[in-house]
């Protein structure tokens, strides 16, 4: 019976992971203070990862640091969940007619078009990561240190080495260099060699996830310690800001403070109060810096329910919108988006 149903019960484990990817994105866009502080961030950024190698830049142009590039990665990483639902469905409506059979290619074969598809569908969502990685590495190590490579590893590793190693092994099995073995024909061969394969490297990245992945990294004394050692960045280009003096980079536009909200000690919310006075302060000194919000760590007052944190960790709500508003292309998208905003604006001009 498990045999059987093993096709079906491994199509569903990698839809499953599509959307890891995609809630992987959503938390590192939390970690960098939310997606309008991100876009500020971006637009402050080195030019250089506007570029693409050749055949990227002849299909997708420049990628606009800002909104436009953020938007671009999302939309790479979200095509990849759409076209690995779309394929997941394909399969098994397939595999139940006995049209579908894993690992066995030819022009007429529906497992070749399903694989080149997922896997140029993948190498994009890797690229737009990679992408993604390299625009805010920076961001994501400092003021607080959330071991990004760590992190970009683990989930990499379990979601697309794994799904590479498994198309590697279709591959040698239909090669004929894996054969039957007993009364297991070569593709029961196969798969459990990707099923053991796969126990053993969970092993590993569970021990990796134990530290890349820390609850100590939300507790308050890890973000209090982060904000205690949190040196001054300059306003100018000289070093200074307008009066001569450093500002703390939880203030300063561009920066990566973490203010401490919902923190239970005094002298925390002491700094929280000290913080969000200073900020006030510079806002007005420097109304340029108004559209700043840097980013903030939350505790919730009641926890969560088993199936609202299971709903909203496996599949995000900003998703669905996402998809929605991307549907008409990112550049569209950050057009439409900036248009609304113009829109607030002027409203909220006519209302004073």
């Amino acid at each position: 019976y498990f045999q059987n149903a093993t096709f079906y019960i491994d199509t569903v484990r990698e839809l499953y992971e599509a959307f890891v990817i995609s809630s992987f994105v959503y938390y590192l866009v939390a970690l960098l203070g939310g997606e309008e502080t991100l876009k500020i961030t971006l637009r402050r950024k080195d030019p250089k990862h506007e570029r693409h190698p050749w055949f990227i830049h002849w299909l997708f142009g420049n990628w606009t640091m800002g909104h436009v590039f953020l938007l671009w990665c999302k939309a790479g990483v979200l095509q990849y969940v759409v076209i690995k639902t779309i394929a997941s469905i394909v399969v098994m409506i397939l595999k139940g007619v006995h049209k579908y059979e894993e690992g066995k290619f030819g022009w007429k074969e529906p497992f070749t078009y399903v694989s080149t598809v997922l896997n140029l569908s993948m190498a994009f969502a890797m690229y737009c990561l990679v992408k993604f990685f390299y625009a805010t590495k920076e961001e994501l190590r400092s003021p607080i240190n959330w071991r990004p490579i760590g992190k970009f590893l683990c989930i990499k590793g379990i979601v697309f080495f794994t799904w590479w190693q498994g198309f590697a092994l279709s591959l040698l099995e239909s090669y004929g260099i894996i054969t039957n073995i007993g009364n297991w024909d070569s593709k029961l061969v196969a798969g459990g060699l990707q099923d053991l394969l796969i126990c053993v490297e969970m092993l590993g990245f569970a021990v990796a996830h134990r530290y890349t992945f820390t609850h100590k990294e939300y507790t308050p004394d890890y973000v209090g310690d982060a904000m205690e050692t949190f040196v001054g960045v300059p306003l100018g280009e000289d070093g200074n800001d307008s009066n001569g003096d450093y500002m703390s980079q939880s203030d300063h536009s561009g920066s990566r403070g973490v203010p401490m909200q919902g923190l239970g000690s005094s002298r925390q919310r002491q700094e929280q109060q000290f913080l969000q006075q200073h900020h006030q302060q510079q806002q007005q000194q420097h109304p340029e810096n108004d559209e700043y919000n840097p980013p903030s760590i939350q505790q919730l007052d009641v926890p969560a329910s088993v199936s609202r944190a299971i709903w909203s960790s496996a599949i995000p709500g900003e998703m669905f919108t996402d998809l929605r508003r991307l549907s008409r292309g990112p550049t569209t998208a950050a057009t439409m988006d900036s248009n609304d905003e113009f829109l607030i604006d002027m409203k909220d001009a006519q209302s004073i």
